[in-house]
């Protein structure tokens, strides 16, 4: 905190809020002696998360040639080569460094939700793919063909099918709710009951994946029309465009 220029009041304040605080654990009913903490941030503290932000500010220092994302205590890290064999080769380092890193700030990696993903062409995947092999402290991590991060469904082609079939069930299930409420309540609040639960689902970090294939792009707009039909109370029949125009609705551009 001092290099990032905090001033040394402050951090006397910091300094007497951390120290000299104890823990005790419960297991099965019983709890253990206090021991008093020497490192680390109490959970559920409002000053917690970010002096945890401040702790680990420095790990990109540590990477070369990478890109991480860090979000809280999770962390991307993204490296770009030609070939899968660069590929090895460069994030062997990599690796290593973070590593080093998590042990001299007494922060360990948690190998159950550390995976490794390959982003690619199909055709290039599908050659010798099978054979890349990373580790991290002599363990093998994980491979995957699709992972979550904050909420998006990436996948090893970025095609976003999985993102969109994930958007499409919990669309669908508003959509039931929102039709078996209908008879009780005005256009107005079906309206603001669309856009306050519905709509966020299409518009979440839509630039980042609405890149989408005509048949995705299709699936969506199809719940756009059924949650349009069911807020004006129009026939099944009546045009998309038609029910869009009624409520003064887009399409959307995906």
């Amino acid at each position: 905190m001092s290099f990032l220029g905090v001033d040394q009041a402050a951090i006397k304040w910091f300094s007497s809020y951390l120290n000299d605080r104890t823990q005790r654990c419960s297991v099965n009913g019983k709890l253990s002696t206090a021991r008093t903490l020497s490192c680390g941030v109490h959970q559920g503290s409002i000053l917690g998360p970010l002096l945890f932000l401040i702790y680990i500010n420095d790990l990109p220092n540590s990477l070369h040639n990478a890109i991480p994302r860090m979000f809280a205590d999770d962390t991307n890290l993204t490296l770009s080569a030609r070939t899968l064999t660069e590929l090895e080769l460069a994030l062997a380092p990599k690796l290593n460094n973070l590593s080093c890193w998590l042990k001299a700030n007494k922060l360990s990696l948690n190998d159950a939700k550390t995976e490794l993903m390959v982003i690619g062409s199909r055709q290039r995947l599908s050659v010798q793919c099978d054979n890349v092999v990373i580790k991290i402290d002599n363990q093998i991590i994980k491979r995957v063909d699709r992972t979550k991060s904050l909420g998006l469904t990436i996948d090893a082609h970025l095609s976003w099918s999985k993102h969109v079939d994930d958007i499409c069930k919990k669309v669908s299930s508003a959509i039931g709710a929102l039709k078996r409420v209908r008879p009780f309540i005005s256009k107005a609040i079906t309206i603001q009951i669309y856009n306050a639960l519905i709509m966020p689902h299409f518009d979440y970090c839509s630039p980042v994946w609405d890149c989408l294939s005509g048949y995705l792009s299709d699936k969506l707009q199809k719940l756009q029309n059924r949650v349009a039909r069911v807020i004006t109370k129009l026939p099944f029949d009546t045009s998309s465009n038609y029910l869009l125009s009624t409520l003064d609705w887009e399409r959307l551009l995906l």
